[in-house]
């Protein structure tokens, strides 16, 4: 069975609008969908990771004093 025939037929037609709104293939729409119902359900992104060690590195001092 296809991708396509195991989902709602609504929320198919509303991804195919919002993909030609858009100018985007369907497949980054969906692909953009899953990312943040992963962000949302706690799997962190790594760009995300990438920041947030930078921050730690740049302002390790200023962390050190805030928690003291």
């Amino acid at each position: 069975m296809a991708f396509e025939e195991q989902i709602d037929p609504e929320i198919l037609k509303r991804i195919e609008e919002l993909a030609a709104t858009s100018g985007q293939p369907i497949y980054r729409v969906v692909e953009e969908a899953l990312k943040d119902l992963l962000a949302k359900n706690g799997v962190v992104r790594d760009e995300i990771w990438t920041h947030y060690e930078a921050s730690l590195r740049e302002n390790d001092e200023l962390y050190r004093r805030l928690a003291q």
